[in-house]
């Protein structure tokens, strides 16, 4: 019969729910609380019956009718029966404190990223208490028509929370500054804004984590851009680097601006002296321009910049100090610009980016001769003249010249060591190659390069091979010797032909 009553009692409230148009997650929440309420129904009416029961048992103990055990078995059952009330008590305050929660709702209602000073960016938040009054409202009621104690107060009251707990993350990550933002309390229906520093400032989707009620939601949102100025974001991967004398330094940048609408900015390096040449690349072609929208808030590309071969304008080794700014063609003249420095670009709400360029000097040697191949008579020696020259752009100190020769030859260069050598400078020197006796007629191979030291690093010109061919020296008593043995030759023929005559 109890089952019959409980399934009535979901019939009428589903129809209840029908009747008032709720949502489908109205409708569940409403028969989680009637289900609970009628299930403490069902088993306080068991209670009733197996208390009844008791008190029978206990007449019929008294008469002599019934044993103490089956006595006993009765009481338990009883207590059993009350405790499964009180805990059924308990699932209905609990299935009521859950319908509040559930009616309990915090929604993200703006999320933007805006540019601070330098090259910062912050989250701008704003949440609101969403929650369902009507619901509320509605479990409040059935809370008093159940009589069961909780919070004696209105529904808006109790849609209030507490303690809530603000986190942003990208790809599982907390990618704010705090990492965690505490609200004390937001009303039914109030907003509040919650401001953090982005850690990653190329983040454009990401998770706002919202802990309440023991529970986190998380809702993934499209942050907007916005900016109290419209300057667009400029910065280096390496603002510092060192230029060689006639080279070119190339800086990776990257651009970003924060707002919804298109404009188009110029770009410029500002404060280079003006022999610096310098270009803005980017997939391969140069630019000078970069438009930024709704759909293009970011853009990546190569500044150039090329150092001439020596000017009075700079010092090598002394860093030089420009900037790369991006701004509104038109917008500022010309006159102004150029004689800005970082504060007044920052006033005028200028992008910039200041970067660093150290000039350095290139070290380079070589070592020549307009002969390689050499010719040595017997014991003699042979000479050739080299030309050392400085093709960098710094003076080297302490060049050595070295020629690496077979073992026992005398091979050496005059000068052997060269103090200084100014740049595009050469100088001469004197190789002497001087065989070991023994040597026999033949090709022969020695090496010849240059080296010194420029700041801890070796400076080597090319290795050089220079070719030995070592010939007979050409002796008087060689020739003697060729000659005697002719004349030995021409005389045994005379003499053989006059005795063959006389035969």
């Amino acid at each position: 019969m109890s089952s019959i009553y409980y399934a009535l009692g979901l019939l009428l409230c589903v129809l209840a729910a029908h009747a008032e148009n709720l949502t489908k997650e109205q409708q569940r929440i409403l028969l989680d609380l009637q289900e609970a309420h009628l299930t403490l129904e069902q088993v306080k009416a068991r209670e009733a019956e197996i208390q009844v029961e008791y008190e029978q048992m206990i007449g019929l103990k008294e008469r002599g009718v019934v044993t103490g055990q089956e006595l006993r078995i009765a009481r338990e059952r009883f207590e059993r029966a009350r405790e499964e009330r009180q805990r059924a008590y308990l699932n209905l305050q609990r299935a009521f404190l859950n319908s509040l929660a559930d009616a309990t709702h915090l929604t993200v209602v703006n999320g933007q990223k805006y540019g601070v000073e330098g090259d910062k960016v912050r989250v701008r938040l704003t949440l609101r208490n969403d929650s369902d009054l009507r619901l509320a409202k509605m479990v409040d009621q059935a809370r008093r028509r159940y009589d069961i104690n909780g919070l004696d107060q209105d529904a808006a009251s109790l849609l209030q929370v507490n303690n809530i707990f603000v986190t942003i993350l990208a790809d599982n990550v907390m990618v704010g500054q705090p990492y965690q933002v505490h609200i004390p309390v937001l009303a039914l229906g109030e907003e509040v804004e919650v401001e953090v520093g982005l850690q990653r400032p190329e983040i454009e989707d990401l998770t706002v984590q919202l802990q309440y009620l023991n529970r986190t939601d998380d809702h993934v949102i499209h942050l907007e851009k916005a900016s109290a100025r419209d300057v667009v974001r400029v910065y280096a991967t390496q603002f510092s680097q060192e230029g060689p004398l006639g080279n070119s330094v190339a800086y990776e940048l990257h651009l970003e601006r924060l707002a919804e609408d298109e404009k188009i900015f110029q770009l410029m390096a500002h404060g280079l002296p003006a022999d610096f040449r310098y270009e803005f690349e980017s997939g391969g072609r140069n630019l000078s321009r970069l438009r930024f929208s709704r759909d293009h808030s970011r853009d990546s590309l190569t500044l150039n910049v090329y150092v001439p071969e020596q000017d009075e304008s700079f010092t090598v080794d002394q860093p030089l100090l420009f900037s790369v700014l991006a701004y509104e063609p038109n917008a500022v003249e010309p006159e102004v610009l150029a004689a800005a420095d970082p504060e007044h670009l920052q006033a005028m709400g200028i992008g910039y980016e200041q970067l660093q360029l150290v000039p350095t000097g290139r070290a380079e040697l070589e070592l020549t001769t307009l002969n390689l191949d050499l010719s040595v008579d017997g014991e003699g020696e042979s000479q050739s003249v080299w030309q050392l020259r400085n093709l960098g752009t710094v003076e080297l100190l302490d060049i050595r010249l070295q020629a690496l020769s077979p073992p026992g030859w005398n091979v050496s260069f005059e000068p052997q060591e060269i103090a200084l050598l100014p740049p595009r400078e050469e100088i001469e020197a004197v190789l002497t190659v001087r065989p070991i006796n023994s040597a026999e007629i033949g090709r022969y191979e020695v090496k010849t390069s240059a080296s010194t030291q420029h700041k801890g690093q070796w400076v080597e010109s090319v290795e050089r091979t220079v070719n030995i061919n070592i010939k007979s020296d050409g002796s008087f008593w060689g020739i003697t010797g060729l000659v005697i043995l002719l004349v030995s030759i021409v005389l045994g023929i005379a003499v053989f032909t006059v005795q063959w005559s006389k035969r």
